[in-house]
């Protein structure tokens, strides 16, 4: 079998390709070693055009993307997450045996709702983020009946190596540093959080084993409160931060409670998913 992974050298690739590797694999990690003739950039179609038909892939998983927080660039995720993705897209159906393509989307194309959303709930992306990952399953759709294309939406997830800049590994660093103060925004409000490895584990699955067509959440249906993170965190250090709430870091119209519904991802993986975030926080702060 042979794989093609975009963003390979992100949080969610670096987990999902050593899951590949294990199996021993043929992969392909293009952006990792990509230089001279393995040049690799989603804004050139023609070094897309030229990568895929040269390594002509069985199964794709297309995890890169101009990613939130918010990027100082808006453009750039029309450039990247819209227009890149379409330059593989038509990269991947011109090849004589089209592979299996899973696309990561994004659970923030749903409509602000509180509860436990399913795939069927509305759309209504709320940030330039979700929209482009909207726009990007819209375009996707154009080539049903070209390419067997799986489209994942994951909610909240975290683990070992996630960038700082995010929620949860920001609070782990304090409490690893043990700083005094922790600065953060809403506490109390909740969001489901799986485990990477655990998110890594369903890309593997539904590449083999998904229908053409599907259209899945990867979620916990755990939801968990900022709030329970620090105390956790707390509680494995042994150390007590003061928290401070700052304002600007509060949205106005913050849903209370946010979760998918882990039931079709069950279904067509065999599994939920198997780390607490308990186990999640521990490991980290480990490292």
């Amino acid at each position: 079998m042979r794989w093609l992974v975009t963003g390979a050298s992100g949080f969610t690739g670096l987990h999902l390709a050593s899951l590949i590797r294990s199996r021993g694999e043929s992969l392909a990690t293009p952006g990792v070693e990509g230089q001279g003739a393995d040049a690799f950039d989603l804004t050139r179609p023609d070094l897309v055009e030229a990568f895929v038909d040269r390594f002509r892939p069985d199964i794709v998983v297309h995890l890169a993307a101009i990613a939130s927080p918010p990027h100082p660039d808006p453009s750039a995720f029309t450039r990247v997450n819209v227009e890149g993705t379409g330059h593989l897209l038509a990269a991947c159906a011109r090849l004589p045996n089209p592979p299996r393509i899973v696309l990561a989307s994004s659970a923030t194309v749903y409509a602000p709702a509180p509860g436990m959303l399913d795939e069927s709930s509305p759309i209504g992306p709320s940030n330039a983020y979700g929209a482009s990952k909207w726009a990007m399953e819209r375009h996707a759709g154009s080539y049903v009946g070209q390419l067997p294309l799986i489209i994942v939406r994951p909610f909240n997830y975290t683990g070992p190596g996630q960038d700082a800049r995010f929620v949860v590994p920001k609070i782990v660093a304090a409490f690893r540093r043990r700083d005094p103060v922790l600065t953060l925004g809403a506490l109390d409000v909740a969001r489901d959080f799986s485990d990477v490895r655990d998110v890594a584990v369903d890309y593997l699955r539904l590449s083999l084993s998904a229908p053409a067509g599907t259209v899945v959440n990867l979620c916990s249906g755990r939801p968990r409160t900022i709030r329970s993170i620090v105390e956790t965190c707390a509680h494995l250090c042994g150390w007590n931060a003061e928290i401070r709430v700052d304002p600007a870091l509060v949205r106005p119209d913050e849903i209370p409670c946010v979760a998918g519904n882990p039931a079709l991802l069950r279904r067509l993986t065999g599994r939920g998913h198997d780390i607490d975030l308990d186990t999640t926080l521990a490991d980290m702060l480990a490292r």
